[in-house]
């Protein structure tokens, strides 16, 4: 449980870190599987990595690229 947990995470921070790539594809894709990663009942977020996460999606409404600002409403 404890490795599922920390390979959560991780792959949280991963999206996170693609969520700031300049390529909007990276972005976008980041997001959808970031929806993926969070709908998983396995998934547990510690109060700061939420509060990185909620800070992200709100940063991407206001993204240049209209598909990503689109999939970050969707979220």
């Amino acid at each position: 449980m404890a490795d599922m947990m920390a390979s959560s995470f991780q792959n949280i921070s991963s999206l996170l870190e693609k969520m700031q790539s300049p390529d909007q594809d990276y972005r976008f894709m980041a997001i959808s599987d970031m929806i993926v990663q969070i709908q998983k009942d396995t998934v547990k977020l510690d109060d700061e990595t939420e509060q990185k996460v909620v800070r992200m999606l709100l940063k991407l409404l206001e993204d240049r690229n209209g598909e990503v600002q689109n999939i970050a409403v969707k979220w």
